[in-house]
């Protein structure tokens, strides 16, 4: 007779080492503290990790505004927008199937954002605490992932009127 295996266990199998993605993702920021000043963009993000078990990793994670919002006219408006970030992330994850994990995760972030506004432009650089919620569903090495990120910060030196990114994204990511 031949012994039984038991289903998940090759996905299991993949719960701990090496994983890589690359994901789109809608950044809204909202810096309404400062007056009309709200902006949304599009990111490309790369994203590194190393889960140590199936319920604790942690990633190192890129973004780059690739899809901004056009100002024709800097004295007739003004954009806000996050226009890249890096940041790093303790990951708690729940697996709550074979082959469905939910994860939160916490972290550090630094980004930049330009402000541009009655033909002026200037550029801030931001670091703080940054955030999120998630979803994967595995198959083999492969994994589609769904974020939720929060970026929170203050102009200023966190003296000033506070300026935060929500970003959405979606991801495909590959286990090694």
């Amino acid at each position: 007779m031949l012994p039984l295996t038991v289903p998940g266990s090759a996905l299991r199998a993949q719960d701990a080492g090496a994983y890589a993605s690359a994901s789109v993702a809608h950044a809204a920021t909202d810096g309404s503290e400062l007056g009309d000043f709200d902006g949304d963009s599009g990111h490309l993000q790369l994203r590194l990790g190393y889960a140590f078990n199936r319920y604790l990793a942690i990633e190192a994670e890129g973004s780059l505004a690739v899809l901004k919002p056009e100002l024709h006219d800097p004295s007739e408006g003004s954009r806000l927008i996050l226009d890249r970030y890096a940041a790093a992330f303790a990951v708690a994850r729940l697996p709550v199937g074979d082959r469905v994990t939910l994860h939160a995760r916490g972290g550090y972030y630094i980004g930049t954002v330009p402000l541009e506004a009655k033909g002026a432009r200037e550029t801030e650089n931001f670091d703080d605490f940054a955030y999120g919620l998630g979803l994967s569903y595995h198959w083999d090495r492969n994994a589609i992932r769904a974020d939720y990120t929060a970026l929170t910060g203050s102009l200023d030196d966190d003296q000033g009127p506070k300026l935060d990114h929500r970003l959405i994204g979606i991801a495909f990511v590959r286990s090694f």
